[in-house]
């Protein structure tokens, strides 16, 4: 079962490409070439350019953004804390989580997202942090950290979420598979769109 508080996620190593910094006000300027991959015509742009300009989302040493690569649940909750500035350094509850690794680099953001309701974990008492973050576990977090507020909705738990996200264009295209890994564009989409709302 989904997780009410959850998301999915890559590998330790990438982390580096995941800075924390000042966040900005979206941007829509544009200049010829983001990264390497990243042209001024790519239909991400916007939201590319945001999340580099504030140090949300960086890209790889090669020069590359890679915007398909899958997000796991320990980045994308380091993403989207870092979006709104959240300083997790003070966090020190452990996170109770028995595959969470209090010494790892994402345990500040588990603990801070544990302690402030918005991440409860799995049944198991798992927080599964190298699980591909899916879009309906992204939305919860993101909608839960950025503090948008949602009406109830008939359906699954999630619908709160996706059909306020449908009906205001917070993601890129509608047709989505609520099960599917989310990418890296999606994810600064989102946020990027979420923070708009406030």
């Amino acid at each position: 079962p989904f997780d009410l508080y959850f998301e999915y996620p890559i590998e330790e190593k990438l982390m580096g490409s995941f800075p924390i910094a000042d966040v900005q006000t979206p941007s829509e300027s544009t200049s010829d070439q983001l990264f390497i991959d990243i042209s001024a015509s790519h239909n991400y742009f916007s939201a590319i350019k945001w999340g580099k300009d504030s140090g949300v989302l960086s890209g790889y040493s090669d020069g590359s953004f890679m915007p398909d690569k899958i997000v796991n649940r320990a980045e994308f909750l380091k993403i989207v804390l870092a979006s709104k500035k959240i300083d997790t350094s003070n966090s020190t509850q452990v996170t109770g989580f028995h595959d969470v690794d209090e010494q790892a680099w994402y345990a500040p953001y588990v603990r801070y997202a544990k302690q402030f309701g918005i991440v409860q974990g799995y049944p198991d008492g798992s927080f599964k942090p190298d699980q591909a973050v899916n879009f309906v576990e992204a939305l919860k977090m993101a909608y839960a950290t950025l503090e948008v507020p949602t009406i109830d909705a008939e359906g699954e738990w999630y619908q709160r979420y996706l059909q306020h996200a449908k009906n205001n264009s917070i993601l890129y295209s509608n047709a989505v598979n609520v099960d599917e890994g989310m990418s890296r564009k999606d994810v600064v989409w989102i946020i990027w769109k979420l923070l708009g709302q406030n």
